[in-house]
């Protein structure tokens, strides 16, 4: 078997879904979210460069393409920070398993790209978020400012010997501005955290169950009509859903049961 026709096989959803979804259960049982979210947010953003539709920036703005969801490119960086508090230096293991990942749902050329930009960038994040001895507000923002820029130009870059035209500094700064305003929404959560202003320091121990509880509840329904509305609907209408809403329909899926756990496993005693 030659390396086209392996790529090809491993490009099966039949094949990759099961072997992401595997790891980010085992993840997800041993508690580690964050990690989980961060390798599967990475072969999903990777999918979405060829899946997602584009739209056209003026010409006055530096032409390119807009890719609607840049700004989640963005909150990996936040997410890659969240994981090394989890699972300390071997956030540099788990990105490399989300590239590999990648490998399987996207064009070679695209997680080549994005692992070269994902090397540089990321080594930067990591060390910024590492010996910058700043609250952790400061050093998401401080780190994403550094690494977002680099992320982005490098990967358009590399990506336009292979797609001519794609590199445009509109697309490059909109990308950049993107990831920025996603880590910048996080950070200011998390700031206001550490200020003493969130909700979760003002009502007491029982309101804050309550309302982890039905947030939970809130995502597992939405959860289960993504499953049924993407897949399980046009299967029992006797239609073949799409391979594309299949991808999309398991990893939301994945991905909100992810976030269900976090916040249930936040449920004081």
């Amino acid at each position: 078997m030659n390396l086209e026709a392996f790529h090809a096989l491993i490009s099966r959803p039949v094949v990759y879904l099961p072997a992401i979804g595997v790891t980010l259960l085992a993840l997800l049982i041993a508690k580690k979210p964050w990690t989980a979210a961060y390798i599967g947010l990475m072969p999903l953003i990777n999918w979405s460069f060829a899946a997602v539709r584009t739209y056209p920036i003026p010409e006055a703005l530096g032409g390119g393409q807009l890719q609607p969801l840049a700004i989640v490119t963005g909150l990996v960086l936040v997410v890659r920070d969240f994981a090394q508090r989890e699972i300390g230096h071997r956030v540099l293991a788990a990105m490399l398993i989300g590239l590999l990942f990648s490998t399987m749902t996207s064009w070679v050329v695209v997680v080549l790209a994005s692992g070269a930009a994902f090397l540089i960038s990321e080594t930067v994040d990591w060390a910024v978020y590492t010996f910058t001895k700043r609250p952790l507000s400061q050093r998401i923002m401080i780190s994403s400012a550094l690494s977002a820029p680099l992320d982005q130009t490098v990967f358009i870059w590399l990506a336009s010997f292979v797609v001519p035209g794609i590199f445009a500094w509109g697309t490059v700064i909109t990308g950049i501005a993107s990831k920025l305003l996603g880590a910048a929404v996080v950070a200011y959560a998390i700031h206001r955290r550490e200020q003493g202003l969130s909700l979760a320091r003002v009502v007491g121990k029982s309101a804050r169950n309550e309302r982890r509880k039905a947030a939970a509840g809130t995502i597992n329904a939405v959860s289960v009509a993504t499953l049924v509305v993407l897949l399980l609907q046009p299967m029992a209408l006797q239609r073949s859903p799409p391979g594309a809403a299949v991808t999309v329909a398991l990893m939301a899926f994945v991905a909100l049961q992810a976030m269900l756990h976090y916040i249930l496993g936040r449920v004081e005693d």
